[in-house]
């Protein structure tokens, strides 16, 4: 668990076993005999447990991939995501960020009841496409969670849980109306005008502010003056 960057110790596991044993299948295809409510209880500590056993990515021309082949940057970063609520960060192109940041809402939404993400992002290709990498995992869901996806379509999730996510292109009122506990402002540098970025804040962040959710905007730079002025 020490490795999963969560410690618990084996009563709190014990205090969630519900006695209830099946043999799950990791992504790697090993087996192994679990207590659902043990498993679940780890899982829902720490998502890079889940993430490295369960989760997959793909690499455009290569091939799909474990998780559990995360590079250190990788996990360092996975755990600020984890431990605070507002998180800006500056990445290069073709760090494999955007794709943590589905499995971290992948993880959140199949483990929580009724959380709702919100992905709003530079265009709507862009946006889909970060719901596109959640999708690709849709398939790696433990059977043991029982769940079902009740809306699948190319701008939003929903699932048996009462969870959901929803994915947005830039505009000033991008995100009203919902009510998001975690939110992802994706290449928030390329939001086009001030105008349209500061809108997109009022419309999240008191949302975020109401149901104590989290907040992570990344982007890649650009320049510090016009487009991307606001976020730099």
């Amino acid at each position: 668990i020490k490795e999963k960057k969560k410690n618990v110790t084996i009563n709190d596991c014990l205090k969630h076993a519900k006695n209830q044993f099946v043999e799950t299948v990791y992504y790697n295809g090993e087996k192994e005999l679990i207590d659902v409510g043990i498993e679940t209880y780890l899982c829902q500590c720490s998502p890079y447990y889940f993430i490295s056993k369960y989760c997959s990515f793909t690499l455009p021309g290569v091939g799909e991939f474990s998780a559990e082949t995360l590079y250190y940057y990788q996990k360092e970063i996975l755990k600020d995501f984890i431990n605070w609520k507002k998180v800006v960060l500056t990445k290069s192109r073709q760090t494999g960020l955007s794709t943590l940041m589905a499995l971290i809402f992948f993880w959140k939404i199949i483990f929580f009841p009724k959380e709702w993400g919100v992905i709003i992002s530079k265009d709507g290709t862009s946006a889909e496409d970060v719901l596109g990498k959640i999708k690709e995992n849709l398939k790696n869901i433990p059977f043991w969670l029982n769940l079902k996806t009740t809306t699948n379509n190319s701008k939003s999730l929903r699932f048996s849980n009462g969870s959901r996510i929803s994915s947005f292109a830039r505009s000033p009122s991008a995100g009203r109306g919902t009510s998001p506990t975690i939110a992802l402002l994706d290449e928030f540098a390329f939001y086009q005008t001030k105008r349209i970025a500061e809108g997109i804040i009022s419309s999240v962040v008191p949302s975020l502010t109401a149901t104590n959710g989290s907040l992570y905007i990344i982007s890649t730079p650009n320049g510090t003056t016009g487009e991307g002025e606001l976020y730099y």
